[in-house]
């Protein structure tokens, strides 16, 4: 809406998980090289957690664009919810398998996983919202992973999720074996205040904004304050501001507009 406005070659804060606005803070930036790490050497499972917000369907998708397509094959979860049988159909259908049969579908995914190994490809499944899968999912996730030579896994599992899918893990015992082949567990904490001046600069830096555009130094510690940090609440907030700014026609965005973007944000804070 007020892109044009700004000068803007795109909406600078919307909440899409697009990893060209991708901001390379600290806890971010290890959570990337630590999951790289760990499929480049076929480490075991991988659990990125964070709290709503904190941008792991965001790095979910950096990591998929990072994803050599001439030797790795993917699934990409987005319905955590899924059944057993309903997770194997979209396992198959995410690596362009036909379903064979109802009763024999675990027999069918170990057979394409081997088969992918054994013509030189590896196989990532990606797991967003892990804290609501059924632990019997969970368990067929965690079969597959069985599946490995004398070298490497087969098959890797990375999941991004809520705390409380690490507090399942501890508390469920069906749930002791999948932690215990989560060899690799990063953490996105909340953005520091420097970090979330920068954020806001990138973002705008990433939708065209080379100049022009200016948040008071008032309006951005607002923002932090009362976003706590949150990526997607401070992409709620400056939205939110920017708008307020624009109804001035002002490029610059000063405090009263924050507090206006608080109060339109509302309970989202």
């Amino acid at each position: 809406m007020y892109e044009q406005f700004f000068g803007l070659e795109h909406p600078p804060f919307q909440i899409s998980p697009d990893p060209d606005f991708l901001f390379p803070s600290r806890v971010h930036e290890e959570a990337l090289q630590q999951v790289r790490y760990a499929l480049n050497h076929f480490k075991g499972s991988c659990l990125v957690v964070g709290p709503v917000g904190s941008g792991k369907t965001t790095i979910c998708r950096q990591i998929l664009r990072e994803l050599d397509s001439d030797s790795v094959d993917y699934a990409l979860i987005l319905n955590p919810r899924l059944q057993e049988r309903e997770l194997l159909v979209q396992i198959l259908t995410d690596l362009g398998e036909e379903v064979l049969s109802w009763e024999g579908l675990a027999q069918q995914v170990q057979e394409v996983l081997l088969a992918r190994y054994l013509i030189g490809r590896h196989v990532v499944i990606l797991v967003d919202e892990a804290q609501a899968m059924p632990s019997e999912s969970l368990e067929a996730l965690r079969l597959l992973t069985n599946l490995e030579t004398n070298e490497r896994k087969v098959v890797q599992v990375v999941f991004f999720a809520q705390p409380e899918f690490e507090l399942r893990l501890k508390e469920e015992p069906e749930l002791l074996p999948l932690r215990q082949r989560i060899l690799v567990r990063c953490e996105l904490a909340p953005l520091r205040f420097q970090e979330t001046k920068a954020y806001i600069g990138h973002r705008l830096e990433v939708a065209g904004g080379v100049c022009g555009i200016r948040f008071s130094p008032w309006a951005q510690r607002a923002i932090h304050r009362w976003s706590a940090g949150v990526p997607r609440l401070i992409n709620h907030l400056c939205d939110k501001a920017m708008l307020s700014a624009y109804v001035r026609q002002d490029h610059r965005i000063r405090y009263s507009d924050a507090q206006r973007a608080r109060r339109d944000v509302g309970a989202l804070l």
